[in-house]
């Protein structure tokens, strides 16, 4: 459960996740989500109103003990004053953990549409856009790799590439 609000625009969402564990080695993953833009007061600068909701499901499964693969539907609705938006966007990946030393994810994301805000001085308008197709990549260290031990030394990386810029 979370709870954010990005000062600078007034942007606020709240998100709550929950996995439910189907047999072993399956699990599938669902999430709300609700963005909000400028409802902390009523001045003039603030006109641009939107808000959001998302719906995601996601599944993964264990093919052997070292390695994951999965994926994520998002469905997005987006209302303002004057338009609503429904967009459908999705994601793949793997997850590869051959030590307790180092782990690696790899996902290819999107594919689908999404929702973008036109905001003309008086009111917003809603717009379905094509995602650009991206590629993530990351790998994970840590030190001491034992369970049992306090780690002294976590390093996450992580590179991605969208394809269209």
């Amino acid at each position: 459960l979370t709870h954010t609000l990005e000062r600078s625009s007034n942007v606020m969402e709240e998100n709550i996740a929950a996995p439910l564990f189907l047999r072993k080695g399956e699990v599938v993953a669902i999430a709300l989500s609700v963005g909000h833009v400028g409802r902390l007061s009523q001045t003039a600068r603030n006109d641009f109103n939107v808000i959001q909701y998302g719906y995601d499901v996601g599944y993964s499964r264990r093919i052997i003990p070292t390695l994951s693969f999965g994926g994520t539907l998002n469905v997005r609705y987006a209302r303002t004053t004057d338009s609503r938006l429904w967009g459908l966007s999705s994601s793949i990946g793997a997850f590869y953990f051959p030590s307790p030393e180092v782990s690696y994810g790899f996902a290819f994301t999107g594919i689908g549409s999404g929702i973008k805000y036109i905001f003309d001085g008086s009111k917003t308008l809603l717009n379905s856009q094509n995602l650009s197709p991206g590629l993530k990549g990351g790998s994970t260290w840590r030190y001491p790799s034992s369970e049992f031990k306090e780690r002294y030394f976590i390093l996450n990386l992580e590179a991605e590439k969208i394809f269209d810029r």
